[in-house]
């Protein structure tokens, strides 16, 4: 029989996590290989011949790894957590690559930073990739994403607004963004105050948008997002 019949969740006495798995740690790991890993998970493949990465579930910041193996002649698997290594003085810092697909009073052909516009009297987000996430989320009537904004740059200098709200499938309110943003030499730096979390935000990213009606949107950047809501 060869389905795996042992679990084990690497972990230190304190919180119960791998003692230095991270984003920052697992992002240097996906790059350079094996995988999006910890160096701890990393090193236990390297010192295990013929264990293998057999996938990583949630999303990037909270999730986990999955190792499989061979512990004395019995398939075992072997998982390890993922834990904070991107909150800085209050402030959480990771990357994110999104794309979206719109459909609204929307208009745009903007290569961010650089040259173009985007005009959004009002779009809801059809299709959404959040590469942190690790997911697809897929519009229905109880989850939504809804904007409203505009977006304009020339000769290497942008400027822009935009409102959203974004609910759950159990249709509370997740995020009620108002933001403004400015860019210069393609790189584009959007501050926002999220009034569903109570806290500040703000991203440093490069992307592109285009289409008339469907706007198709691809952006890579750095987020800074303050770590504790704001007590009022």
């Amino acid at each position: 029989m060869s389905a795996l019949s042992t679990t084990k969740t690497w972990s230190n006495a304190v919180n119960g996590f791998d003692s230095d798995g991270a984003f920052w740690q697992e992002l240097k790991n996906w790059l350079f290989g094996p995988d999006w890993i910890s160096n701890q998970g990393r090193d236990f493949i390297s010192s295990h011949p013929g264990a293998e990465i057999s996938g990583w579930e949630g999303d990037r910041l909270t999730g986990y790894a999955s190792v499989g193996y061979t512990d004395k002649g019995v398939p075992t698997i072997t998982r390890f957590k993922a834990v904070q290594d991107y909150t800085f003085n209050g402030v959480d810092v990771y990357f994110d690559f999104n794309f979206e697909l719109t459909l609204g009073f929307r208009a745009s052909a903007l290569v961010k930073g650089l040259e173009g516009f985007d005009v959004n009297m009002g779009s809801v987000t059809l299709a959404s990739y959040r590469w942190l996430e690790n997911k697809w989320d897929l519009i229905h009537r109880d989850n939504y994403n809804w904007s409203a904004g505009f977006d304009i740059a020339h000769e290497g200098i942008s400027g822009g607004f935009e409102a959203s709200i974004k609910t759950s499938s159990n249709k509370e309110i997740q995020e009620v963004k108002l933001g403004g943003a400015v860019g210069l030499t393609a790189v584009e730096l959007n501050g926002y105050y999220d009034l569903a979390q109570k806290k500040l935000g703000a991203e440093l990213g490069m992307g592109t948008k285009g289409g008339i009606f469907n706007v198709t949107i691809l952006t890579g950047k750095i987020v800074f997002k303050q770590h504790s809501a704001f007590r009022y």
